[in-house]
């Protein structure tokens, strides 16, 4: 008689609703003021991940991509070496490329 008493609590989801409900009620979402103020913070971490993307694409090929201090890049490969002076000119490079 234990065993199913046990069994019956382990099926019991009352409290996995409760803890659901009190996660979507501390998740809400941010005021349109909010997300205006992070657009900036958007559009940086969307260009730092086509960035490592890029990168990513780079070395599947068998390049190195060093990233310099000031944004630009050089792709190096077999001792050939290419600098890019931005972004911009490493998307250029890799269409080049055919990636």
């Amino acid at each position: 008689m234990t065993a199913n008493k046990k069994a019956s609590n382990i099926c019991s989801i009352q409290g996995l609703t409760n803890q659901i409900d009190t996660l979507n009620s501390a998740h809400v979402l941010p005021a349109s003021q909010d997300l205006k103020a992070n657009d900036s913070e958007l559009i940086a971490e969307s260009e730092s991940k086509a960035t490592f993307t890029l990168i990513a694409h780079f070395a599947l090929a068998g390049h190195a991509v060093h990233k310099g201090q000031s944004g630009d890049f050089i792709v190096t490969k077999y001792g050939l070496s290419r600098y890019c002076q931005n972004l911009q000119e490493l998307q250029d490079f890799a269409r080049q490329l055919g990636m």
